[in-house]
């Protein structure tokens, strides 16, 4: 098995020694055995059943990989290939993993989706094989098996995966058509159900307890599928934001989301966190927990370009996310680690990293048995640039609030 190699955390690390958050609260893993390693795109999930986590590693133009990290043994692992493991054909080539990688508790396999990588490769078909379209798949922790499930809509990736547990159907997001799919796997049919964004579209599907999905449409409207009814509920207005936010931004949407018991956490593409309660029928309350970080020395609009597409909630109750990527930032070229009380809507940075050592983080809810919070992060510091992404290599960050990492 090959094993991690811990990065040491130097001097440039910022810490909140008031909170009782110190460099020993954080770990760095890397990935081994693949040189060619680019980037991770919110691949991530936790196998509850096996204990481990979950990451797709991609050199986002032809190569995707699959890796364990082993929570209890603290080991780091390349398991498998999506072209190798799924039986694609060169023609069916695959760049990246963008959905979450979510477990099924019924049968313990991790579910996710495909992608081709470069938005190119999907609107003009500008790849010397073209792009015959994204794959649902799925991948088990207990034997390393990956098997794809079949295509989503024709030459479109698949940007966003969550899981129906009731009903046993995948539901996804199509790009850049962002139409609605529902895959069933006691049937192995696909509906189907329509549009419901453009363009950018949003990067964030949620489900609640009953099974029913949550996204955004192309108003930056909350919308519902009710499960029971096979039908869409649509809020009546936009997720709060500043009226000088732009439309692309708005039609973005939600970019991360977090769970503390019948509570949902929401952190937007302007950098705006809400908090959500589902109902079983109809939409519930939206709340408003206010911008990712509130300096009154900055503008409003440096605030609302800050990007943080991750999000997790600690068994402390708190929030935890990682601020930049994409070339925007709260500081100049850094990214900083923030932890916010929702109930007092205090926020207190707890880290600042150049972004040769932390550049993007991405991942909803990734949160062990032992109170560990796992981030699917990226460094500028590599070797590998590829089209719009850039400069960047792949690592997993592991973070505990309340104790210190081994």
């Amino acid at each position: 098995m090959l094993r991690m190699r811990t990065l040491v955390l130097g001097l440039l690390v910022l810490w909140a020694t008031s909170f009782g958050i110190s460099p020993g609260n954080l770990k760095f893993v890397e990935y081994p055995g693949f040189d060619e390693k680019h980037s991770t795109w919110g691949s991530i999930g936790y196998s509850a059943k096996y204990d481990k986590v979950i990451i797709g590693v991609c050199n986002h133009i032809n190569k995707v990989a699959i890796y364990e990290y082993d929570c209890a043994k603290g080991t780091m692992s390349l398991r498998n290939w999506v072209a190798k493991g799924g039986h694609l054909q060169p023609f069916q080539w695959q760049a990246k993993i963008h959905t979450p990688i979510v477990e099924n508790k019924k049968d313990g396999w991790m579910y996710f989706g495909t992608d081709a990588g470069e938005s190119k490769a999907e609107y003009y078909m500008d790849h010397p094989d073209g792009y015959v379209g994204g794959f649902f798949m799925r991948y088990n922790p207990k034997t390393f098996e990956l098997e794809a499930l079949g295509q989503g809509l024709k030459q479109q990736s698949l940007k966003e995966l969550q899981i129906d547990q009731i009903r046993q159907r995948l539901y996804g997001i199509a790009y850049p058509s962002a139409h609605f799919l529902i895959k069933d796997l006691k049937s192995d049919s696909l509906y189907d159900k329509g549009g419901l964004n453009k363009g950018h579209v949003s990067r964030v599907l949620f489900t609640d307890d009953w099974g029913n999905a949550y996204y955004n449409d192309i108003r930056g409207h909350l919308v519902k599928y009710q499960a029971d009814a096979d039908s869409f509920i649509f809020a009546l207005d936009s997720l709060p934001h500043y009226p000088t936010t732009e439309g692309w931004i708005i039609r973005t949407g939600m970019r991360a989301w977090a769970r503390d018991k019948d509570t949902y956490f929401i952190m937007t593409h302007w950098g705006r966190l809400l908090s959500f309660i589902p109902q079983e029928k109809g939409l519930g309350p939206v709340g408003n927990i206010g911008d990712l970080w509130e300096d009154p020395s900055r503008s409003v609009d440096s605030v609302i370009s800050a990007g943080a597409p991750n999000l997790a909630c600690g068994a402390n109750h708190k929030l935890y996310y990682w601020v930049g990527g994409h070339g925007h930032y709260l500081l100049p070229d850094t990214a900083v680690f923030i932890e916010c009380d929702p109930k007092t809507k205090n926020k207190t940075i707890l880290y600042k990293f150049p972004i040769k050592t932390v550049m993007e983080c991405t991942g909803s809810q990734i949160v062990d048995k032992r109170g560990n919070i796992y981030f699917a992060a990226r460094r500028n510091a590599g070797t590998r640039s590829y089209g719009e992404s850039g400069t960047s290599e792949p690592f997993l960050i592991i973070f505990n609030p309340q104790k210190e990492l081994k």
